[in-house]
């Protein structure tokens, strides 16, 4: 599921089951509060990268069936602090509860603290 144009600002109205991955880089989201009731099923990777979301990444670690997270290379630093914290929560993709307390912990550990909620 594409959609990169560069106007979605809401999850509102999305699908929750999706086949394949999402792709909504390069768009204008800036939370991602409470993702996992948006999308609840999808079977791919997950692309969220370059959007100005300012907090609550955790619950795309909710989402079943996502194979990874993309987080690119932020060489002009316009979304360094946000893909650090997707870099941060990448490995525990699929590590269940256990998996969400230890990255919500290192993301608290490394001072991104708003990033550490659903």
């Amino acid at each position: 599921f594409y959609f990169n144009n560069g106007k979605l600002q809401s999850l509102e109205g999305f699908p929750n089951e999706v086949r394949g991955g999402v792709f909504f880089n390069w768009n204008q989201l800036q939370t991602l509060h409470n993702i996992h009731h948006h999308i609840e099923v999808m079977n791919g990777l997950l692309d969220i990268s370059f959007n100005p979301v300012k907090d609550s990444i955790l619950g795309i670690l909710l989402i079943k069936g996502m194979t990874g997270i993309y987080v690119p290379n932020d060489e002009d630093g316009r979304f360094s602090r946000y893909h650090r914290a997707l870099r941060i929560i990448k490995p525990y993709v699929g590590e269940g509860r256990q998996g969400i307390i230890d990255a919500q912990q290192e993301l608290i550990d490394n001072n991104l603290d708003e990033y550490a909620e659903f």
